[in-house]
């Protein structure tokens, strides 16, 4: 079960998904890793504790403590596999759940592409990997 200052923490943040932030909060793992071919190095799914910290190198530079420029502001990232990271597209939110996104790393640019239809179905895919 999620910490409720690493949750409060991550309110103050982002109007997450519904059925994301359920889990994060009932389910939140200290830290996951899926050793599976399906993913590049394995798969790392964040938990509330590493969460924002997690968006360390994407969407924010811890060093100058600046957003990063050309990052989709409405994308969190909640997984990464060899830092290639998985997304959620927190602008198409629909049903309490939001497709998942993910892109390359060190390509000079991000290029997403759309991963999973949802949270669950991510999650679903987790699970047959493991």
């Amino acid at each position: 079960i999620a910490d409720n200052a690493d949750l409060a923490a991550i309110d103050q943040r982002w109007a997450l998904p519904e059925q994301y932030r359920r889990f994060l909060a009932r389910y939140s793992p200290l830290r996951v890793y899926i050793d599976s071919k399906r993913y590049f190095q394995g798969l790392n799914l964040y938990g509330a504790a590493e969460l924002l910290k997690a968006q360390h190198g994407y969407s924010y530079n811890p060093v100058d403590q600046e957003v990063i420029a050309g990052w989709p502001a409405h994308y969190v990232v909640i997984a990464d596999a060899g830092a290639d990271p998985y997304c959620l597209d927190l602008s198409a939110i629909e049903n309490g759940d939001a497709p998942v996104y993910t892109a390359e790393h060190g390509a000079g640019a991000w290029h997403f592409e759309r991963h999973a239809d949802s949270f669950v179905d991510f999650l679903k895919e987790i699970a047959k990997a493991a």
